[in-house]
């Protein structure tokens, strides 16, 4: 029996209890090179949740960032100031692809975030291809193009014509691969289909749809999911003009502005669940469009912002490093970033490491004493603790507490530890597992371990 909208979000309510109670949860090995962040709604805080989605992924893995969108508003968090020194911009590239002309160099598109955003110094190399408000003048010349290529003759001629120009951001993507090197791919849209929006759809591998708890938001949604679904709708229109079959697949329906109640912690509000339940409703009625069988795998809910995210905006500080309490001068008025901020980088962690991390791990304890091994799937958690080394033999990545070497020989198999007490640190809060000495860890090689939480301990 299919799980009802009532089952699916006491599910949900459960994983983000777990969350919020520093448990992160994992959906599994399915991950995607490509994100669009996208909902046909403005005002929901997609372009925060982009920025800082971009902040936490850019901890763990190169990443190539993309603003389709005329407010710039990703660009602006991204690089302050110093979009006034950008030349060219995917208004550029775009235009230039429907064309056919040349190509734009990608060293005079790419932007280094971390010169100009001083939070991303510290993570791995994150590029932006800018946005521009040009791109408010897009939809006119993208469609009349299309209009007029539909109007070709000869099928493979219209085509491969209409291709070139649906596949303009994929293509954009490309050119600046060589120079970025990405491992994930996020691309910041529009609240408007029409234009560079539509071209990202094109070149994403999966979509993360942020849903804010109001009606206006829960109709945007069922629009969003319609626009994948509807053969008549532009997308599937001209993907078929084009003779393309691609379709990104929703991995993500971020829940936004969530209130919770005040009797009960970590549980939400009676609004919060009924907008979650329509949003569940909605999304059961696409479910051939989530990356999940049961799409409440893909609902993450997160914290109403509140003045953290006006402060995380105009301050361009990721959520993640705001401290409760802070005081800051934002537009003449002195705001203090709110506690609850520490709930969100919980909930925007957690949804982040389901986009770059890898799949959940597989751990093997030994019990020399008994001869006794037991084996289970692990919690994900972010692969960026300290505690991940090099093993003596080179061959796997294993745990090592203090310094302690390996004391055993696994021949490639495995890396065995004898470990007394493992601790390690998360998201800021301190965790210790104490184990009987007799107990072994064995690592899968190639795994990522930095810390694991033993079940009947």
């Amino acid at each position: 029996m299919p799980l009802t909208p009532v089952q699916i979000v006491n599910e949900i309510v459960e994983r983000s209890e777990a969350i919020l109670e520093g448990n992160f949860t994992s959906r599994g090995d399915r991950k995607f090179r490509s994100y669009a962040v996208t909902n046909f709604r403005g005002g929901i805080g997609k372009s925060t949740l982009s920025f800082n989605l971009a902040f936490e992924v850019a901890r763990h893995r190169r990443t190539l960032l993309l603003d389709t969108c005329s407010q710039r508003n990703f660009s602006q968090n991204l690089l302050g100031d110093d979009i006034l020194n950008v030349e060219k911009t995917i208004y550029d590239v775009l235009v230039r692809e429907i064309a056919g002309a040349s190509p734009v160099d990608p060293e005079d598109l790419l932007v280094s975030v971390k010169e100009s955003c001083a939070s991303f110094k510290r993570g791995k190399t994150a590029f932006l291809l800018p946005g521009s408000t040009e791109l408010y003048l897009f939809p006119s010349l993208l469609y009349s193009t299309l209009a007029q290529y539909q109007q070709i003759p000869q099928r493979s001629l219209r085509e491969e014509t209409t291709r070139r120009v649906i596949n303009a951001v994929r293509t954009a993507i490309s050119t600046v691969s060589a120079n970025a090197k990405p491992e994930i791919v996020l691309i910041d849209t529009s609240p408007f289909f029409g234009g560079a929006t539509h071209l990202a759809w094109a070149a994403a591998d999966a979509l993360i749809i942020p849903v804010r708890v109001d009606q206006h938001s829960i109709e945007a949604l069922k629009q969003t999911l319609q626009m994948l679904s509807n053969e008549e709708q532009d997308f599937l229109r001209f993907n078929k003009q084009a003779g393309l079959a691609h379709q990104p697949i929703v991995h993500a329906v971020a829940i936004t502005h969530c209130g919770w109640n005040r009797q009960r912690a970590n549980t939400p509000d009676s609004s919060t669940r009924y907008f979650v339940e329509k949003a569940v409703e909605i999304a059961q009625e696409f479910s051939r469009h989530f990356s999940e069988p049961n799409v409440g795998n893909c609902f993450y809910l997160l914290d109403d912002f509140h003045s953290s995210g006006r402060i995380s905006g105009k301050q361009r500080i990721p959520l993640s490093e705001l401290q409760p309490g802070k005081k800051f001068m934002v537009e003449g008025q002195r705001l203090e970033v709110n506690p609850s901020v520490v709930r969100y980088q919980l909930e925007i962690q957690n949804l982040a490491s389901d986009l770059w991390s890898c799949a959940r791990r597989q751990l093997l304890i030994w019990d020399a004493a008994r001869g006794i091994r037991n084996s289970w799937l692990a919690q994900a958690v972010p692969s960026h603790l300290p505690l991940k080394r090099r093993c003596c033999c080179g061959k796997a990545d294993v745990l090592m507490p203090s310094g302690r070497a390996c004391t055993g020989s696994h021949g490639g198999k495995g890396t065995f530890l004898q470990l007394s007490v493992l601790r390690y640190q998360l998201n800021g809060l301190s965790a210790a597992t104490d184990l009987p000495v007799q107990w072994w860890l064995v690592t899968v090689p190639g795994s990522e371990i930095a810390a694991w939480d033993p079940p009947g301990f």
